[in-house]
């Protein structure tokens, strides 16, 4: 089972209006299946899980679509759980719905077939939910494997050591593509124990561009798993709560560079606009992960909030000579460099 908790906020909007005519505040998490399964996903948002300034109870609505991203089609929804709407999909087994509310949503899709879904987690009233957080909830069972085929017992491989995480962030020769620059600070390495978010190590340097006002930050982040490591760090929703934390950050929008296939891909971009202190900000940003050394390597070019986005290629290139760097040779690296390239190119 899978659980994220994420916050409503501005400047993402459902698919679909509400009954009003109205927008509503949405989040949207993709998933693939390698084969049919039994997929029973709930959401809930209530004074339980809510800020203390904000504790109304969020009457909440559910969407599974097939295919990805707002271009997918709709398969099934729900808004209470405890009544159906439409026959594609089921009422949600009884032991997933003992903490539920009666605002709360819950789809279950039994014999879902393989291929790609989006969730769709947002409201039911339009204007509703703002800074709300919510809990979503995936359990998948019942997948259809194909018969076993024996095979020789295979042989212990010792998990790969991760390597020196200074060399997971750019230096000076990644960014020549962009211009000049001299180092303007150095972060770490910094080592953790029994952090709550599983992070080991940290390291990061920053560039500015004396000439053009571009400063680039390049940092890595080391994580105990890489199932950390995704939600903390690829996790579109977690990034952008992380950021809007920050002490004297203010987001004033945000978009993703290009949609992730589904909710296991290793790689994310995005465009944001910002204020800090005040001052207006602009940064475009692509992080990936290398899964042998459970790293997530990010590369952030930021401009001047009067300037346009910088083009995704930009930090996107960086990342990819990062990314040659320290995935030169294992298999796994292989794809992952892989599916990076295309990655980009389908933006």
């Amino acid at each position: 089972r899978t659980t994220v908790n994420g916050t409503w906020a501005s400047g993402c909007n459902s698919i679909d209006p509400a009954d009003d005519g109205g927008d509503r505040y949405a989040r949207f998490y993709t998933f693939t299946l390698s084969q049919s399964g039994n997929v029973n996903i709930t959401l809930s948002s209530d004074s339980s899980n809510t800020s203390s300034s904000n504790t109304s109870e969020i009457d909440t609505y559910l969407y599974l679509r097939q295919g990805t991203g707002r271009s997918a089609t709709l398969y099934c929804e729900n808004d209470d759980y405890t009544n159906l709407v439409g026959t594609r999909c089921e009422l949600i087994d009884s032991t997933l719905s003992a903490n539920l509310g009666s605002y709360d949503s819950g789809i279950a899709a039994n014999n879902l077939p393989a291929g790609n879904y989006t969730i769709e987690a947002t409201t039911y009233e339009s204007g509703t939910g703002e800074g709300k957080l919510f809990t979503l909830t995936v359990n998948i069972t019942g997948a259809t494997a194909p018969p076993p085929v024996p095979s020789p017992s295979p042989v212990p491989t010792p998990s790969p050591t991760p390597g020196d995480i200074t060399k997971a962030v750019c230096d000076e020769d990644d960014l020549t593509q962009l211009g000049s620059f001299t180092l303007y600070d150095k972060v770490g390495p910094l080592t953790y124990t029994d952090r709550y978010d599983g992070v080991s190590e940290y390291y990061r340097v920053t560039y500015d561009n004396a000439q053009t006002g571009l400063r680039v930050v390049c940092a890595a982040t080391r994580y105990d798993t890489v199932q950390n490591a995704r939600w903390s760090d690829l996790n579109y929703s977690t990034v952008l709560q992380r950021n809007g934390a920050l002490v004297g950050i203010d987001i004033a929008a945000h978009v993703q560079a290009f949609a992730s296939p589904y909710i296991h891909d290793d790689m994310l971009a995005f465009h944001m606009s910002y204020t800090i202190n005040g001052d207006p900000a602009k940064l475009s940003e692509v992080r990936f992960l290398d899964a042998d050394a459970r790293t997530v390597s990010m590369v952030r070019a930021i401009v001047d909030g009067s300037a346009a986005y910088m083009h995704i290629e930009e930090p996107a290139g960086v990342a990819r000579r990062i990314a040659a760097r320290v995935m030169p040779s294992s298999a796994s690296s292989q794809s992952q460099r892989g599916e990076f390239d295309l990655f980009h190119r389908i933006e």
